[in-house]
């Protein structure tokens, strides 16, 4: 089973500030660990959680009501609502340097 990395932490705080994070009283938890309560993109209803999968493996935005099933992983959180500096940042944390097409041992 993969583990999230260190580093994965970083685009959960980024994303989580890009979403509509609902004011709680308490810290909020998601699978026992620091999550954001948050608006569903789907619903728009204050019933979505933010934090890290069952599994531990990534983060995952999910909304809480039955009949939305809204879910989203950071990968797909990243990808849709991130600039394109973090879009970089992630394709090289997840796939390494990005080539480029001048390169001449670039083979795409």
């Amino acid at each position: 089973m993969r583990q999230r990395s260190q580093d994965e932490e970083r685009f959960f705080e980024a994303i989580a500030k890009k979403l509509e994070v609902v004011e709680t009283r308490r810290d909020y938890l998601v699978n026992n660990q620091k999550g954001y309560k948050v608006e569903c993109p789907k619903c728009k209803r204050k019933s979505a959680g933010f934090g890290v999968s069952k599994k531990s493996d990534t983060y995952i935005l999910m909304c809480g009501r039955t009949e939305c099933g809204y879910r989203e992983n950071l990968n797909d959180l990243v990808n849709r609502i991130g600039d394109e500096e973090m879009k970089k940042e992630w394709w090289e944390l997840s796939f390494g340097p990005k080539p480029n097409k001048k390169d001449p041992e670039w083979r795409g």
